[in-house]
């Protein structure tokens, strides 16, 4: 079975060879577990929330979150930010409802305060050994609302050491293979031109 949903809580998705999954926590707040090498029992993976009691680092920077927003206490780079009529930038979500068809699976995320809100699109190719990810913002509401950052989906990797490949190049230079060490800040890989080519290639491999 490519999409496993366990108590309402745990979402488990698994392709031919790998798995994905993240749980709700005590928080509400969607947290990442795992994505590697395929685990077929839900039953081993383990749903504990994060206690975390540092006071320099609230625990909301800590968590690996599945759809991070900008507000409460995160310093980190948050996946979406929103501004509400009246000014307000913080979305604070509870999870409203998720629906399975076949392999795909959608999460809907509602705004605590606000009518608005956010749905989590995954879709499982099982054979091909890809989960396809995407977002959608609703607003339910009357009163306009201006997103300011919308990614497509997010991941937060766990431990260090790791590289990223990338490939770009020039004409009749073209997918040129570069490759970094990934360490603390901030790595944008983009192109100003508005359209995918050879200088700038819209993907990159990390391991």
């Amino acid at each position: 079975m490519g999409i496993i949903v366990k108590d309402d809580m745990l979402f488990v998705m698994n392709t031919k060879n790998t798995t994905y999954a993240f749980f709700k926590d005590d928080a509400g707040v969607l947290v990442n577990l795992y994505w590697g090498h395929r685990i077929a029992r839900a039953e081993d993976f383990d749903t504990t929330s994060m206690e975390w009691e540092q006071g320099y680092h609230p625990d909301i920077d800590k968590k690996r979150e599945e759809c991070s927003s900008y507000g409460r206490m995160r310093y980190k780079e948050a996946s979406m930010k929103v501004a509400f009529a009246d000014g307000t930038r913080d979305f604070r979500y509870h999870v409203d409802s998720y629906q399975i068809e076949g392999d795909h699976l959608r999460i809907s995320l509602r705004d605590d305060h606000y009518p608005f809100g956010i749905v989590l699109h995954y879709v499982v190719h099982e054979e091909l050994d890809i989960i396809e990810k995407w977002r959608e913002a609703e607003n339910l509401g009357e009163e306009t609302v201006q997103i300011e950052r919308f990614y497509s989906a997010e991941f937060t990797l766990p431990g260090y050491g790791y590289r990223t490949i990338n490939n770009n190049g020039t004409w009749a230079d073209e997918f040129k293979r570069y490759e970094d060490t990934l360490c603390a800040g901030k790595k944008v890989y983009e192109s100003l031109r508005g359209a995918t080519a050879h200088v700038a290639t819209p993907g990159f491999i990390v391991h």
